[in-house]
């Protein structure tokens, strides 16, 4: 799953960094608190009321395709980014022309990563 990130200008991150990063260890601790196997309960029923899915039988399916899908550490994806370019590129086409290798900024999750937080935190949710 490629559809985790937070979107700020480059000006915002210049001043506000640490507020970013924060962000970026809020959504770490997200992320291994959905994964972790003890909270799938919570989790199916925040999907079912976020979702509005009355099939427990549909919400398992859901969850178990998160599970195989999500980035488990959630560095940008190049990837998606081109995806959503091309996507947003039919409604105006002048977001063709922005060179998405600019627009990424994975220091955050790189700290995090390399620092141990983001494993340290997983471990902390009992998650894998």
């Amino acid at each position: 799953m490629r559809n985790q990130g937070v979107v700020v200008t480059q000006t915002y991150l210049q001043k506000r960094s640490e507020i970013a990063e924060k962000i970026s260890m809020a959504l770490v601790e997200r992320l291994a608190f959905t994964l972790a196997p003890a909270n799938k309960p919570v989790v199916l029923k925040a999907m079912m009321k976020r979702f509005q899915i009355t099939d427990a039988g549909v919400a398992e399916e859901g969850y178990q395709d998160y599970l195989t899908s999500v980035d488990r550490k959630p560095y940008p994806s190049l990837e998606a980014m081109r995806n959503i370019q091309r996507l947003m590129a039919l409604q105006n086409p002048k977001v063709a022309g922005v060179r998405i290798e600019e627009l990424i900024k994975p220091r955050f999750i790189r700290k995090l990563d390399e620092s141990g937080y983001i494993e340290k935190v997983t471990a902390a949710y009992g998650g894998r």
